[in-house]
């Protein structure tokens, strides 16, 4: 059985807990567990996380290096999304770019305008308030007119239409791409891509207008790109930091941003786009959203000074909610834990005996006797490693771990 299998799962989420701004990592292959240097050209396996802001009580912590499966990945920060060449000039030049009234439903949360369709009247429950909100992320939502710089989103609904038909499996789970390509068919309208520096004055100047700002997001998603150092590479070694990335994790609240706006930006520039988007559920606590307004949170560094970092990952991963979301409790943590520790307690026991067993007679016993329930278990172990392999490759830890206790339960 290949030795890399069991430990691909804990060893991603490695990556995935380390706090910062930008987080990337990347493999060169996975059948090999060895410590090896790929050729200058050769392009590594590239995964991203999104780009998450800096708060209270969490350091920057810039230099990480992380091991995926045996390999030493650095995981590199970034304060913010500046590029070599800003992309606002280079859609300019392109001709993607123009200024204009710009009035629409403006989330400050999100850092975004929201088409008239994502957006609804609610309620809020701690002030008994009529609001408007984004129907995607639940936050407040005002209406706003301003003049800004545009982005020309509309001229390449048809192109990004034929690359999802080209490529169905580009977001996952399924779903999330039947809602990317319903939101693309229906129509898309040119993107706000600036605001006026009196409203919004800490972010990045447009590079020939200094009274209006970026649009935080046309210029963090560049990060993905400058992380590779892309397209500013060495002749013949285009790929070798890793762009295209192979797969992007985002939550499901940034599905628009990833799916729809950067793959037209990249269109707009004729980039290559990323192979895949892994679009995962949330967690819930108490079957309720989590949310620092209402204190319904976990605090994640108390979780992990109770219950250590291995535990947390194994349960985050066994767990996680991909498709739909899960609800995180203390006693599902101490529950799987403890089964884990059962299983692999009754798997050492029927392995190492007394005196008087040996595991070589055991495992030819159960190649050539004819036992049937060994037998059984033979054919069940000798397909494990492909059956993992397509839940990995599908973006599916939390199967491949519940698949390989199913063989170590028997």
């Amino acid at each position: 059985m290949r030795s890399w299998l069991p430990n691909v799962t804990s060893n991603i989420l490695r990556c995935a807990q380390s706090p910062g701004i930008l987080r990337t990592f990347h493999y060169e292959n996975l059948r090999h567990r060895s410590v090896s240097t790929a050729p200058q050209n050769e392009k590594p396996y590239y995964i991203t996380t999104p780009i998450f802001y800096v708060n209270a009580g969490i350091a920057k912590k810039p230099g990480f290096k992380m091991t995926l499966l045996g390999q030493q990945c650095p995981l590199p920060f970034s304060a913010d999304g500046r590029s070599l060449r800003p992309p606002k000039l280079m859609l300019k030049e392109r001709g993607y770019i123009y200024q204009s009234k710009h009035e629409g439903w403006y989330s400050v949360s999100d850092e975004t305008f929201c088409p008239p369709s994502a957006v609804h009247l609610i309620l809020d429950p701690s002030t008994g308030r009529k609001l408007m909100a984004s129907q995607e992320t639940g936050k407040e939502v005002e209406w706003t007119s301003e003049n800004n710089y545009h982005f020309c989103m509309s001229n390449l609904r048809d192109r990004l239409l034929q690359f999802y038909a080209d490529n169905p499996h580009f977001v996952e789970p399924s779903t999330r791409m039947q809602d990317v390509v319903q939101q693309a068919t229906s129509g898309l309208s040119d993107l706000s891509i600036s605001r006026p520096v009196e409203r919004l004055s800490w972010g990045i100047p447009v590079p020939d207008d200094p009274s209006q700002t970026i649009y935080v997001w046309l210029d963090a998603l560049i990060n993905y790109l400058t992380k590779a150092n892309y397209p500013f590479q060495i002749p013949g070694q285009e790929h070798a930091a890793g762009w295209p990335a192979d797969v992007h994790v985002i939550g499901k609240d940034i599905v628009r941003f990833h799916c729809i706006y950067w793959p037209a930006f990249l269109l707009a520039l004729d980039l290559p786009l990323p192979k895949q988007v892994l679009t995962h559920a949330h967690w819930t606590l108490g079957r309720e959203k989590m949310a620092k307004s209402t204190g319904n949170v976990v605090n994640p560094f108390f979780a992990l000074e109770r219950f250590d970092t291995d535990t947390m990952r194994y349960y985050l991963v066994r767990d996680g909610g991909i498709k739909d979301d899960s609800d995180y409790d203390n006693t599902f943590i101490i529950s799987r834990y403890k089964s884990l520790q059962g299983s692999l307690g009754n798997l050492v026991t029927r392995i190492v005996r007394g005196h008087g067993w040996s595991v070589q007679r055991a495992v030819q016993y159960g190649r050539f006797g004819e036992d049937t329930e060994a037998q059984s278990l033979l054919e069940n172990l000798t397909k494990l490693p492909s059956e993992v392999e397509t839940y990995m490759s599908e973006l599916h830890p939390g199967k491949a771990i519940q698949q390989i206790l199913q063989i170590i339960d028997q």
